[in-house]
This record gives structure tokens, C-alpha cells and sequence, in this order.
């Protein structure tokens, strides 16, 4: 039986909370990529992490909810699609220090630009996954379009 069923069995789980407000308190805003910060701002995501983990939390998120292909490349950093979704888990992992699951966060996938990129939102999902892959699971969140849960199946 995996930890997380195994502890799902047993009672409540506590997750952490939003990633984007803690850094919007930061000032960090909106027309960054906050996936980024996973790279070029590791300390800020760890300690936030790690004041969830002393709040109680027994689940950390990865700071990865945009971070596939299409949301990426609104900021010209689709290229680093693979390391920002690693770096995420990574940093949710240093943090949790074996007191708390991690868990990888995939988001909406986005809508296609008008340049002709004709993936799949299947696709899409499936390269995040990728750099996924040292999560303890995945969490699909805010999947409002038919489409997305679509491609999270496919993809899965």
C-alpha cells in the first residue's frame, strides 16, 4: 500500500497552502513566472515550504502549477520547462526533510497561441510529468476545461 493511501486510511491529511499568495506576500507578482523562482530564487520556495511544514502540514506542493510548455512560454522559458518542474520537487523535498510527502502540482494547461504550436494538451501534460517523476504523487488542480481533464487522462 503506497504512503499516501496509507495515510488517507488512517484519517485527515494536511496539505500545505497556496504557493502564489505566500509569494504575491513577498512581492514577487504576477507578471513573473513563479515556477522561475524554483531556479533563481530556491531560498524563498524553501522557506516557505518549510513554514507549512511548521504549521503542520504533512504534504509540501512543488511550486510547479504553470510550469508546462505553454504557460512557460508566455515568459520565454519554456527551454527550462524540464529543471523548473525538477527544481520544484527538489526544493519541496529539501524542505520536507523526510517529515512530509511531496507532491507535484500540475495546472490548467493553458490555450494554444496563435503561433501555430499544435500539441496536444496531452502532450503538454505528459512532458510536465516528466519532470515530475520524483514526486511521492501528482495533484491536478483547477482543471476547469473538458479538455484538460481530458488530457490528464490521456496523458496519465
Amino acid at each position: 500500500m503506497n504512503i499516501l493511501r496509507k495515510k488517507l486510511n488512517s484519517g485527515v491529511v494536511i496539505f500545505d497552502g497556496a504557493m502564489g499568495t505566500e509569494l504575491y506576500k513577498r512581492n514577487f507578482f504576477v507578471n513573473n513566472s513563479y515556477e522561475q523562482l524554483n531556479l533563481t530564487r530556491p531560498a524563498v520556495i524553501t522557506e516557505i515550504h518549510k513554514a507549512y511544514l511548521s504549521a503542520g502540514a504533512e504534504v509540501l506542493t512543488a511550486n510547479t502549477f504553470n510550469a508546462n510548455a505553454r504557460n512557460l512560454r508566455r515568459y520565454g522559458i519554456a527551454g527550462d520547462l524540464e529543471a523548473i518542474n525538477r527544481a520544484g520537487v527538489s526544493l519541496a523535498r529539501e524542505a520536507a526533510g523526510g517529515k512530509a510527502l511531496v507532491a507535484g502540482s500540475v495546472g490548467p494547461v493553458g490555450e494554444p497561441e496563435s503561433d501555430g504550436d499544435t500539441r496536444t494538451r496531452s502532450d503538454i501534460i505528459s512532458e510536465q510529468l516528466k519532470g515530475l517523476v520524483e514526486a511521492d504523487f501528482v495533484i491536478f488542480e483547477s482543471m476547469r476545461p473538458f479538455e484538460d481533464l481530458q488530457g490528464v487522462l490521456e496523458a496519465v
